[in-house]
C-alpha cells in the first residue's frame, strides 16, 4: 500500500485545474466518484481535497459540493 496516496491524487487534481481541464467554478465528484477514480479510501480522497482547499485550490461547501476555485 502506498502510504502517501492523497499527495499524488491532490497532484493530479491540482494539475488538471492549473493545466484548465477544471475551469473555477466547476464542481469536483462526488467522494465516493472520487475514491473508485483514483482506487483510493475515502480518508486518503478527503485529504488530498483538503490540502487542495488549504491552498486555495478548491472550495468546500458543506451540502453543496467541492468546487474550483483558481
Amino acid at each position: 500500500m502506498q502510504r502517501d496516496k492523497w499527495r499524488d491524487i491532490r497532484a493530479e487534481i491540482e494539475q488538471d485545474i492549473v493545466e484548465g481541464v477544471l475551469q473555477p467554478g466547476t464542481k469536483l465528484p462526488t467522494e465516493p466518484e472520487l475514491t473508485a477514480a483514483y482506487g483510493a479510501g475515502r480518508h486518503t480522497v478527503r485529504r488530498a481535497v483538503a490540502e487542495l482547499a488549504k491552498e486555495g485550490f478548491l472550495s468546500i461547501e458543506q451540502g453543496r459540493g467541492t468546487f474550483v476555485q483558481r
